[in-house]
């Protein structure tokens, strides 16, 4: 997996979301490999990742994600996103 950077506006809205914590490489290949573990589940990986930044939510993060992809909805992308977006609903 390639190394991920990352840029000065995220590293600001981590600082913001985590205050306190030392945002090193390590702490972002370590957010990164639980992020992308396809064998855990959301749940896992976002307890995996609130264990290691001693970050919890007091209330849920609303986001929209904006996914396209050349074949449209009928494509691998859009279907895998479709499942996600199940997944993530409580």
């Amino acid at each position: 997996m390639p190394a991920v950077t990352l840029v000065a506006a995220q590293q600001a809205t981590l600082k913001r979301l985590v205050p306190g914590l030392e945002i090193t490489p390590l702490i972002i290949a370590k957010l990164q490999k639980f992020a992308m573990d396809d064998s855990l589940g959301v749940d896992q990986r976002l307890t995996e990742m609130q264990k290691l930044t001693c970050f919890h939510l007091k209330h849920p993060i609303h986001v929209s994600v904006c996914i396209w992809h050349i074949s449209g909805k009928f494509g691998p992308i859009f279907t895998a996103a479709q499942e996600q977006r199940a997944a993530m609903r409580p």
